[in-house]
């Protein structure tokens, strides 16, 4: 095996472009479509057996897998490949961070009378026990990064950034979330007069610099 930067080129011949997190690398294997991990040394540290596979984060990995009806359900998976955290969501996000994860279920919606009501798949955060600690209620929700994580409230338009209460710090305004907060700054997308522009924006919602997307 050899490794260039994030490309890393086992002796098979085929190649993954993709980052080691912990030590362990998510793989596809070419003859199954399955996803597993591999080790620094290119052998199957966790044989591939999901259907998709996130990194590694504080010791636990999202992957995907089919239950008795076929349908796909997510979970989170240790370094021995056991799931510490059942598949029993929808779709599990990126990863933990912070101590708490972003994750999809499909939760009741009341509707005026006379609707019939269908649900939502709704996201929310839970912890490494499992529990929920951010009740399900974003359209989309990303990971947590310097306390905030940004999420999509589907009632007010656009990204916003929540703490880890669930409270929003910076209300929803922003057409797409580049980057989560890294030294206090974040990189956004926003629209104004109809021009998409790329903004870096601080903890407070304020926008530092912006420029047009060409």
């Amino acid at each position: 095996m050899t490794t260039t930067g994030d490309i890393v080129i086992f002796d098979s011949g085929w190649v993954v472009i993709d980052r080691f997190s912990e030590k362990l690398l998510k793989c596809k294997d070419d003859d199954t479509g399955k996803y597993g991990f591999r080790n620094t040394s290119g052998e199957w540290e966790i044989e591939p057996r999901f259907n998709f596979a996130g990194s590694f984060s504080e010791g636990l990995a999202a992957v995907t897998i089919d239950d008795k009806d076929g349908e796909e359900i997510s979970g989170f998976i240790n370094h021995t490949g056991a799931f510490e955290l059942p598949p029993v969501y929808h779709e599990a996000g990126t990863k933990f961070k912070e101590g708490l994860a972003p994750v999809v279920q499909h939760i009741d919606v009341t509707r005026k009378p006379g609707y019939i009501n269908r649900g939502a798949w709704k996201w929310g955060y839970i912890n490494r026990s499992g529990n929920l600690d951010i009740p399900y209620r974003f359209g989309t929700a990303d990971f947590f990064s310097e306390g905030l994580a940004a999420v999509k409230n589907d009632k007010k338009k656009g990204w916003g950034f929540i703490n880890k209460m669930g409270e929003f710090v910076i209300e929803p305004q922003f057409h797409s979330v580049r980057r989560p907060f890294v030294n206090g700054i974040a990189f956004v997308i926003i629209k104004e007069n109809n021009q998409l522009k790329r903004a870096y924006i601080n903890t407070c919602g304020e926008i530092i610099s912006n420029f047009i997307i060409e």
